[in-house]
């Protein structure tokens, strides 16, 4: 097979360098007489062939290194009774693969590590390092499909599937976990160890359930959760049969959370309960562990505390916990948070935590969309529930005090909303309502939304404070109150949400805020639509020049432009309704429906892109005075001088807008009559 990894980053290249001269260095201490022929010869020939290699990688351009011949350099030295001879030179050449398995295609290589592995006659201890290694090769190369392509790929997952059934072999959990990396790979692989023949599942429960209650001293490497990484395998495969089969073995849920409490929910294990923990046998199960909750809260702070990244255990941790709050009896985790909270206090590292998931959410820019949505789902999620939970004023006022909470949320709600899909906004009514009862509303009421909001306290006077200073927040909180929930299951949240909005929308900070938004001058607006209506005019008069050069057509019948323009019966650009409605359209001027400024029938089709217009086009949104840099800002269909973020910034602007905008369009109706 083809190198697939060409061209290897000059570090690398260097540190391999540095491995093969020590292993090359250790073969020639070796020399002995009464070495097999084969053993005299690699290490005779050993300097001369790592030699050819570094040199060749020092001449080529940009210092590239031959995958293929370093994994023909090693691979030698796998075989069995080389390793058994030599175990320390086994070392060296597990270090020289490491350095190569994430630049390299070592395909050979793999297929010796898998001879190691199988080789019973070996030492446990070289047998562990060579699964450590091939798992490693599995998942960073196309290593797994070359092995499976080999003629004896058959029997070597049948020898697999035998070492992982063999009780009380030290390397059963290692067979589980290539296993895993060849089922990943194979969906034919993934049915064979899926099958009822195989009875592989009864056994990785049972594995599971046996390293809970005896968790292995040291430190834990990735082949001892062997059976966790087969099952997900299993549960990720193409076939819906394989991964139902997977998913419904039995005790499985149990035996995966009794290996998490165990553990302390260390990230190794925490990444495998994803999947379990989603289906209602695994909530429940999770749910009934003793001192879960208390479990995860543990983890969340201890790895907040420890500045670790919040796309690693925090993550994972915080949707544990919304497993568990989604069960029929998730209060009481959310009542035990909370507790847990209050005790820490405001400053407490569980708040700090949730607080980290909801900023990371918006900063993390190297981390993927779907992953910065995650965190920032999670954090606000748990909140939010928290929130909902909370039974006295101590506890909700040590909610409201977390530090940075209220402008992470604010941040975080303006960036899903504008800059996000609407798909990838999952966290934002639980932003809304974290927000709201931040700055003071009553989740648990909420037909109080209505009524006028109370003053600013010392506990929401940092909520207060952030709304203030986003002038945007108004335009934000209407842009969401014209979204859709995304499905029937957010249909409650979203809902409380809306209320939680509207409360907000009542706010002096937030109307503080809309009031101190950059807008065009008055003088600007106005020359913006003088200038439009004579733009407006001049296009409707040549398009009424260039109509009546043209065959008319019969009655009743319509006709469209070789540009996509259209015409008909009822006019262009003719002013229909009252009210905010649709008041803005899309870049070329077209709008439905009735409202201020759309067009009638199906002919809205008014007069648009001339350069007078784009020469006073507005840069900014009429009434959040966000930049149209970014994303293209909508045009008032009425004018056509106005420009808004959407419908939200153009139903609140409209008030102020409306005598501009009916006053260009009487101008434009008296230049053209």
């Amino acid at each position: 097979m083809a190198d697939t990894a060409a061209a290897a980053p000059a570090a690398a290249r260097e540190r391999l360098a540095a491995d093969l001269r020590e292993l090359g260095a250790a073969l020639s201490r070796e020399a002995q007489p009464g070495l097999a022929s084969e053993v005299q010869e690699l290490i005779s020939s050993w300097d001369l062939r790592s030699r050819e290699l570094l040199d060749a990688a020092d001449g080529a351009e940009g210092g590239d290194m031959d995958g293929a011949a370093a994994a023909e350099l090693l691979h030698p030295l796998l075989s069995g009774a080389f390793a058994a001879a030599h175990p320390g030179l086994f070392t060296l050449t597990a270090q020289a693969i490491s350095s190569a398995a994430s630049d390299f295609f070592l395909g050979p290589v793999a297929a010796g590590l898998l001879d190691l592995f199988l080789g019973e006659q070996l030492s446990w201890h070289i047998r562990r390092a060579a699964a450590e290694l091939l798992v490693t090769l599995l998942d960073l190369q196309d290593c797994a499909a070359w092995l499976l392509a080999a003629p004896s790929a058959a029997s070597a997952v049948d020898a697999l599937i035998a070492a992982a059934k063999r009780e009380g072999e030290p390397q059963q959990n290692s067979a589980f976990a290539v296993l895993a990396g060849l089922a990943a790979a194979d969906a034919a692989t993934a049915e064979r160890a899926a099958s009822p023949e195989a009875a592989l599942l009864p056994v990785a429960v049972e594995r599971i359930r046996s390293l809970a209650a005896h968790p292995p001293p040291g430190s834990l490497g990735r082949s001892d959760f062997g059976p966790l990484h087969l099952l997900r395998a299993l549960e990720s495969a193409a076939s819906g049969a394989v991964s139902t089969h997977a998913r419904a073995a039995p005790g499985l849920a149990g035996a995966v959370a009794d290996l998490l409490v165990a553990l302390g929910f260390e990230d190794a294990a925490s990444c495998c309960i994803s999947r379990v923990a989603y289906r209602k046998v695994g909530r429940d199960a999770l749910f009934n562990v003793p001192r879960v909750a208390s479990e995860l809260a543990a983890a969340l702070r201890r790895a907040h505390a420890d500045g670790e990244d919040p796309p690693l255990t925090q993550c994972r941790t915080a949707f544990l916990l919304i497993r568990l709050l989604q069960h029929s009896e998730g209060r009481r985790v959310a009542v035990a948070l909370v507790r847990a909270a209050a005790a820490e206090g405001s400053r407490g590292s569980l708040l700090g935590a949730l607080t980290c998931l909801i900023a990371a959410g918006v900063d993390d820019a190297s981390a993927p969309v779907s992953l910065r949505r995650n965190m920032c789902l999670g954090g606000a999620c748990v909140l939010e529930t928290m929130f909902r939970a909370a039974t006295s004023v101590e506890q909700l006022r040590v909610l409201q005090q977390a530090p940075r909470l209220a402008a992470a949320c604010v941040r975080a709600l303006h960036y899903w909303l504008t800059e996000a899909s609407d798909e990838e906004a999952a966290a934002v009514p639980y932003l809304v309502v974290v927000l709201a009862v931040l700055a003071g509303f009553d989740v648990v009421q909420l037909e109080r939304w209505g009524t006028q909001p109370p003053a600013a306290t010392a506990d929401t006077a940092a909520a207060r404070a952030a709304l203030r200073g986003a002038p945007g927040i108004e335009g934000t909180l209407r842009r969401f109150l014209g979204q859709r929930p995304a499905s029937e299951d957010g249909l409650m949240t979203h809902e409380s949400a809306r209320w939680a909005a509207k409360w907000l929308l009542r706010l002096p900070e937030v109307n503080a805020a809309a009031a101190a938004a950059p807008k065009p001058a008055a003088a600007e607006v106005a020359a913006a639509v003088a200038a439009a209506a004579a733009a407006a005019a001049a296009t409707a008069a040549a398009a009424e020049r260039a109509f009546a050069q043209q065959p008319q057509p019969g009655p009743g019948s319509s006709s469209s432009g070789a540009d996509g323009s259209c015409s008909s019966g009822s006019g262009a650009g003719g002013a229909s309704g009252s009210g905010a409605g649709s008041a803005i359209g899309s870049g070329a001027g077209v709008a439905s429906g009735s409202g201020a400024g759309a067009g009638s029938g199906s002919g809205a089709c008014g007069a648009s892109g001339s350069g007078a217009e784009a020469a006073v086009r507005p840069r900014a949104c009429g009434e959040c005075g966000k930049s149209g840099a970014g994303a293209p800002l909508l045009r008032c269909v009425g004018c056509k001088a106005q420009h808004y973020c959407g419908e939200a910034c153009a139903m609140a602007n409209w008030k102020l807008h409306r005598a501009a905008c009916k006053a260009a369009r009487r101008a434009a109706a008296t230049q053209r009559s």
